[in-house]
């Protein structure tokens, strides 16, 4: 399982490859030693390599913020790809609203409760099947 390091670990592995390279041993016995890979330490040297502490847990902080943007962003287009599916249809009635909500999940394979909260129909009201009259 992959580990999760700290800005401070990043920084402080980083100076410890440094010293020992300077001592005179390869990456890879130092790699080996603090248990990552060389490939971490050299994506580690890229990424952060002259970078100060405070700067490195900014940089991270960036990158969260960004991933967590990037998550709304693919939600937001998914509501808009439901709307523009819906607004293909001109319906008011709540049997025509279930229809719609049927046709978009099966064309975007979206769930009943994100398709149903995009158009503002409640999930009971999906469900509802009515009463046969004898």
């Amino acid at each position: 399982m992959a580990k999760r390091h700290t800005p401070e670990q990043i920084k402080e592995i980083l100076q410890t490859v440094d010293a020992k390279m300077a001592a005179g041993d390869t990456v890879a016995e130092i790699c080996q030693e603090l248990d990552i890979s060389p490939a971490t330490y050299y994506l580690w040297r890229k990424a952060y390599g002259q970078m100060t502490l405070q700067q490195l847990e900014q940089f991270q902080a960036l990158h969260r913020r960004n991933a967590q943007l990037e998550r709304e962003v693919r939600a937001l287009s998914l509501d808009n790809a439901i709307l523009q599916e819906a607004l293909r249809f001109q319906s008011l009635t709540p049997e025509q609203k279930r229809d719609i909500i049927r046709q978009v999940r099966a064309s975007l394979q979206v769930s009943e409760r994100q398709a149903c909260a995009a158009l503002s129909q409640p999930r009971c009201t999906q469900r509802y099947k009515p009463r046969q009259e004898s």
